[in-house]
């Protein structure tokens, strides 16, 4: 009985509770940090500070199959479209799409192949062969980034 007492006022209070992602609601009117922060949110893209990320789990086995990097490189292209993202194609990556581009689950396998041997793993990569290096390694951070460990998850970030 002593427990129920003093958790009535708890209860109360909870379903009082208000869940905001907006980070202007905890800071104070008016605060010279507000006041800046609004002025940041205004020039950029709020998923720049508070990125969606979208899971996508294949029903068995892993993310390394045709379908699954069919079906997130669909679903990240009409988030692009069909959103105000389509102003920056960019504000859409997963390991199936890239620069607003979707990325074949053969094209992935080459680019990581690519990343991980000469002459992209050299320190001074050729002048002839340093943007090919350069994508293959953006395309190895957004893999490793957005892809678990035993490659059974893989991750849409929206911007």
């Amino acid at each position: 009985v002593i427990l129920y007492v003093c958790v009535i006022p708890l209860a109360l209070q909870a379903a009082r509770i208000n869940i905001n992602e907006d980070i202007l609601s905890a800071l104070p009117r008016g605060s010279e940090v507000s006041e800046r922060l609004e002025a940041i949110t205004e020039e950029f893209s709020a998923g720049l500070f508070s990125p969606y990320s979208i899971v996508a789990v294949p029903g068995e086995g892993t993310v390394m199959s045709k379908e699954v990097f069919d079906r997130v490189a669909t679903v990240s292209e009409r988030i692009l479209h069909e959103t105000d993202c389509k102003v920056d194609p960019n504000s859409v990556v997963s390991p199936a799409f890239m620069r607003g581009k979707k990325i074949s689950l053969l094209e992935a396998e080459g680019l990581l192949k690519m990343a991980e041997t000469w002459p992209c793993t050299e320190r001074e990569v050729p002048e002839w062969d340093e943007s090919l290096c350069s994508i293959a390694k953006e395309y190895e951070y957004l893999f490793y980034q957005s892809v678990n460990e035993d490659k059974t998850a893989m991750i849409i970030e929206v911007t």
